[in-house]
C-alpha cells in the first residue's frame, strides 16, 4: 500500500528533518518511514498557522461549515484508503476500523452544525481600556473552545493530514480550525 510519508507545511509537502519507521503492532512489519518534524519544521508550521489565522477567524460561519462538509465528503469518498491506513498503522483488524471511520464522519457532521450555535462577542470594560471576549455555545457541554493563543497550534496539527486530500485547501490559508471557536 502507498502511504503518505511527508508532512504538509505551509502549502508544501516536506520530508522533515528525519525519518521514523512505523510498524504494524499486530504483525511487527514495517509499514512506512514517515517524516519527523524538527524544530525548524515546527516553527514554519506555527508561523504559517499564525499568518493564516486572522483570515480564517473572520471567515463567515457558513464558509467554515462548507469546508467542514467538504472535508467530511472527502473522508467518505476515501473510506477504504483511510481505514486501511488505520489497519496498518494501529494493527486493528480491518472490520474494527469501521468504528474509527464512523466516529470521524460523525464528528465532522456534528461540528459543522455545532459551529452555528457558537456565540462570540466582546464586552468593553467600564474604563474603556480593553474588551473581554465572550465565547459560548447554546449547549456549553459540547463547546470545545480554542483560545486565540493556542488555536493556531491545534489547527496546524489538525489540518496537516487532510490538507493535501482536498486540492482546494492549497488555495485557502494554511489553517482550518476544527474546533468550534477561533
Amino acid at each position: 500500500m502507498n502511504f503518505p510519508t511527508q508532512m504538509y507545511i505551509d502549502g508544501t509537502l516536506t520530508d522533515g528533518s528525519a525519518r521514523r519507521e512505523v510498524a504494524n503492532p499486530a504483525t511487527e512489519t514495517a509499514v512506512a518511514a514517515v517524516a519527523v518534524a524538527g524544530m525548524g519544521d515546527v516553527e514554519r508550521a506555527l508561523q504559517a498557522a499564525k499568518a493564516a489565522f486572522p483570515i480564517w477567524a473572520t471567515a463567515p460561519i457558513a464558509e467554515r461549515q462548507a469546508w467542514m462538509r467538504k472535508l467530511r465528503d472527502e473522508v467518505v469518498a476515501n473510506e477504504d484508503w483511510l481505514r486501511s491506513c488505520v489497519h496498518h498503522e494501529m494493527g486493528k483488524p480491518s472490520a474494527q476500523t469501521e468504528e474509527d471511520w464512523d466516529r470521524l464522519v460523525a464528528s465532522l457532521d456534528f461540528y459543522a452544525e455545532e459551529i452555528a450555535r457558537v456565540h462570540d462577542y466582546g464586552i468593553a470594560d467600564r474604563a474603556g481600556t480593553h474588551t473581554h471576549r465572550m465565547v459560548y455555545a447554546t449547549n456549553p457541554d459540547t463547546c470545545a473552545i480554542s483560545t486565540r493563543k493556542y488555536a493556531p497550534i491545534s489547527s496546524a496539527i489538525s489540518l496537516n493530514f487532510f490538507q493535501s486530500t482536498i486540492p482546494e485547501y492549497a488555495e485557502k490559508p494554511a489553517i482550518i480550525n476544527f474546533g468550534l471557536c477561533s
